[in-house]
């Protein structure tokens, strides 16, 4: 959770924030973070990403709004998937390797790079990628009780069609159990530690 959320959301915060004065006094400066269709529209498995890309869109929101009259661009970039390792390298919260989404629901990085460079050109408020991210973000402002029955009924924050990745959900006992090896193990001895060096 803590790495995640270091990469995802601090990263580009203090990032912003070191190059705020350089930024501002050059013309025409633009800053375009890349935040994520997770970032408007959430589902299940996927919590600590959904809350580090949701903090960014409303990061760069705010950017926009405070210094947007300044002159400053600031532009949400919004992909859904992407053909990159992500998914191949990602993890799930119970260490299962998280599913590839079909090729053909995937956009290039170069389509990314290229719809980046336009939308900084024209100032865009938010780019969406693919066509599925665009389908997620109008379902969630139009029928937003069509997000809730898909994720009840996949269990998943994204329908990858042709395949089917439902897992059954953690038992009480077993979040007790991942919590706990979350935990300090030597409580003890931090605790004794005061007490030892009084005597």
């Amino acid at each position: 959770w803590d790495r995640l959320m270091g990469i995802n959301l601090e990263a580009p915060i203090h990032l912003t924030r070191r190059l705020m004065p350089a930024l501002m006094s050059r013309e025409g400066s633009h800053i375009a973070n890349m935040c994520s269709v997770s970032g408007l529209v959430a589902g299940g498995r996927f919590n600590a990403y959904h809350t580090t890309k949701y903090g960014l869109v409303g990061f760069t929101e705010a950017l926009r709004a405070e210094y947007g009259r300044s002159g400053l661009g600031v532009t949400a970039i919004c992909p859904g998937p992407v053909k990159t390792n992500l998914y191949r390298d990602c993890q799930t919260g119970r260490g299962n390797r998280a599913p590839e989404p079909p090729g053909w629901l995937c956009a290039s990085p170069e389509r990314v790079a290229k719809l980046t460079l336009r939308a900084i050109r024209w100032n865009r408020r938010m780019v969406l990628i693919t066509p599925l991210a665009h389908l997620l973000f109008n379902m969630k402002r139009f029928a937003p009780w069509l997000i809730d029955a898909m994720n009840q009924f996949s269990r998943r924050s994204l329908p990858f069609i042709g395949k089917r990745y439902i897992r059954p959900r953690p038992s009480l006992e077993e979040l007790l159990a991942q919590s706990q090896q979350a935990m300090p193990t030597d409580v003890s001895t931090t605790a004794t530690t005061p007490a030892k060096r009084a005597a």
